[in-house]
């Protein structure tokens, strides 16, 4: 293990992330707003890949295909599989909440619902809400616009899905990479002698930490900033099991920042369809996403024991 290459990557990736949000921060600048959100993309999300161009290039004149820079040795039936993941992730999430909170009552966990009544509900509330934040001034009863045209929520969720593949591969891609290229390129490479477990835990532990400042601007858990960065790593640590599965399956760093991609851009569209719950609990990123992705890991563990076996050496 590399740790003068381990300990300047997290110097570099923290410094410019942190430094970003301290900009934001102190310049009285909202969280959310177009700037903020520009400066975030540009500068906070890419430190990751900053850090890992810099060293290896700049200071270490090493090869980039070394973290996952490879496209001609994509292992494509992996890419397939890590979009497949990130759709049973969501899937998995529908359905522990609707065990655990339709079935067992479980507040905290909320409630799944497909019916056509919520999903409308769900659509004229989000509009409004666009409305009254643009400088449109106009009255569009979207509630009668919406029973002349209705949108099955079945279908919907399989447009959500469709969204999400195209945003991973489009939009999506370089902001992922921006990330992808430090935690999954990197710091994967240089702890992976560590073995599964250690190396994962050692990077989701620092991938969550290095989320500190959004959480408490108001990302994920704008009512719980605190225990929300407590609950981010958590989250990132448990997910980095898989996106090392992916990275290493696929050959390249494209499959983790699909996967991240993937889970960004249907985060929102998994709303539409779960009521109430308490925002560290329900979802994706609450403690019921933390247990879908857990029962990965152990599908994982139990049906690809050659992978954590042969880790240090993929």
């Amino acid at each position: 293990m590399n740790w003068r290459k381990i300990i300047l990557f997290l110097i570099i990736a923290f410094s410019i992330s942190w430094l970003t949000a301290a900009i934001i921060y102190f310049s009285g600048l909202e969280f959310g707003t177009s700037i903020s959100t520009t400066l975030i993309a540009l500068f906070y999300m890419t430190a990751p890949a900053i850090g890992t161009v810099v060293i290896q290039k700049v200071i270490y004149k090493q090869r980039l295909s070394e973290y996952g820079w490879v496209w001609k040795e994509i292992k494509w039936k992996w890419i397939f599989v890590t979009i497949a993941i990130a759709i049973l992730f969501v899937l998995g999430t529908f359905g522990a909440t609707a065990l655990f909170g339709n079935e067992l009552g479980i507040i905290e966990i909320g409630l799944v619902d497909f019916s056509q009544e919520n999903f409308n509900a769900k659509i004229i509330k989000m509009l409004n809400e666009a409305m009254l934040n643009s400088d449109i001034n106009l009255k569009i009863d979207f509630e009668s616009q919406l029973k002349e045209n209705l949108i099955s929520p079945y279908l919907a969720l399989v447009g959500i899905f469709i969204a999400g593949i195209i945003a991973a591969f489009s939009i999506n891609l370089p902001f992922m990479f921006g990330e992808e290229f430090g935690w999954r390129g990197l710091l994967l490479k240089e702890t992976q002698q560590m073995g599964f477990l250690k190396s994962n835990l050692f990077i989701g532990f620092f991938w969550g930490i290095w989320h500190a400042p959004l959480i408490l601007m108001g990302h994920n858990y704008p009512e719980h900033p605190i225990i929300g960065v407590f609950m981010m790593v958590l989250f990132t640590t448990v997910l980095s099991y898989i996106f090392a599965y992916c990275r290493l399956k696929a050959k390249s760093i494209l499959a983790p920042c699909l996967l991240h991609g993937m889970i960004n851009g249907t985060a929102g569209g998994v709303l539409f369809f779960i009521n109430g719950g308490h925002p560290l609990v329900s979802g994706i990123t609450g403690l019921i996403g933390v247990s879908v992705i857990v029962l990965i890991i152990l599908t994982i563990l139990l049906f690809d024991r050659n992978f954590v076996k042969n880790y240090k050496s993929l």
